[in-house]
């Protein structure tokens, strides 16, 4: 299906209770729940070490060694795709593709841009013979590659990183896929390089129809391009909801801490940074992940895993919903947009 054809919001790639564990034994990601719809862009966000990347790398079915599925399953539209192993190993590519946070490392130094997407198109039967050179230039003007015909004669050295990750997005988009991971897609890039890739994304989107799920730690990249967004720490779902909703008015102590220690522009006190570091968590089963770090932590809270609740279509894991507010809720920070960075940091 043509992506301008597509219905937005109704194909569906889903995790439902996703367990990972480390061969030791260690949980990784624990019961993880999500669902990226079409023509949405779904963040997931949290720290470094809160199991983002392992969670995207379930749902593509490329898991590292020495991680191993426990519990949950993969579902596309319905049908359950766990692993995209075996028949499902076609969709791969084909429906759900993905991007990653450096491309350099990606591409084969000995491959010319030409040789590397032309490969995506062949294997995936999306053009053929003397077509592919035409498709391949079309797909490298597509995602804003001028003198396609020349870039497809470089090598992966002769290209900036904003240019490399417009190759590896030209990649992923060769057979037309319905959902795309983006894991860290612009971590690796300057800030006015990030605001470009970002553009791109964001009109990818409109145009096609394109799921996104964008794995990111920057709240302020959140806010601007993504419906919905799942909070994770520890590798459970912390807090769940409508971007806007969850920023403006959090409800876990995590996404308070989180949008606490940003920078705010318009603040008259410094980010406050998050005592501890990731590492410092519960035990999976032993109480709240977050309790080691946690300002607001109560006795139930090291004793006793929180149960997701929800209201008004948003979620979240805290024991300290049980108990009356003893403070306002926050505001959302004024952040300066990812964008606004850019033109600051111009010359």
């Amino acid at each position: 299906m043509a992506g301008s054809e597509r219905q937005r919001g109704v194909s569906l790639l889903e995790a439902r209770g996703l367990t990972l564990a480390s061969r030791s034994g260690e949980v990784l990601v624990d019961g993880v729940d999500l669902t990226v719809r079409s023509g949405e862009i779904l963040a997931l966000v949290g720290e470094s070490g809160s199991g983002k990347s392992l969670t995207a790398l379930a749902l593509l079915g490329l898991l590292p060694e020495g991680i191993v599925r426990l519990e949950g399953q993969v579902l596309l539209d319905g049908v359950e795709v766990t692993g995209l192993s075996g028949r499902h190993a076609a969709l791969r590519g084909r429906c759900i593709a993905s991007i990653f946070q450096d491309p350099q490392a990606s591409l084969d130094p000995r491959w010319t841009v030409g040789r590397y997407v032309g490969a995506q198109f062949r294997r995936h039967g999306t053009a053929a013979g003397r077509a592919v050179a035409q498709a391949s230039a079309e797909m490298l003007a597509r995602v804003g590659l001028a003198d396609s015909r020349r870039i497809l004669r470089a090598y992966p050295h002769e290209l900036s990183g904003g240019m490399a990750q417009r190759v590896m997005i030209a990649g992923a988009l060769a057979a037309d896929p319905r959902f795309l991971v983006a894991d860290e897609p612009t971590t690796a890039l300057d800030v006015t390089t990030q605001s470009q890739i970002l553009d791109l994304l964001e009109e990818l989107q409109a145009e096609s129809g394109l799921g996104i799920l964008l794995i990111t730690h920057d709240l302020g990249i959140v806010a601007e391009m993504a419906r919905r967004v799942v909070v994770l720490y520890g590798g459970k779902v912390m807090e769940t909801g409508a971007a806007d909703a969850v920023l403006a008015a959090p409800r876990h102590p995590y996404t308070r801490a989180l949008l606490a220690s940003m920078p705010d522009i318009e603040a008259l006190q410094p980010p406050r940074p998050i005592p501890g570091t990731p590492g410092d968590r519960l035990p999976a089963a032993s109480g709240c992940p977050f309790q080691p770090r946690c300002g607001e932590a109560i006795g139930d809270c090291a004793v006793r895993p929180p149960v997701l609740a929800s209201h008004d279509g948003r979620s979240w894991a805290c024991h300290r919903t049980e108990l009356p507010p003893t403070q306002p809720e926050l505001r959302r920070p004024h952040q300066q947009p990812i964008r606004e960075r850019a033109l600051v940091s111009l010359p």
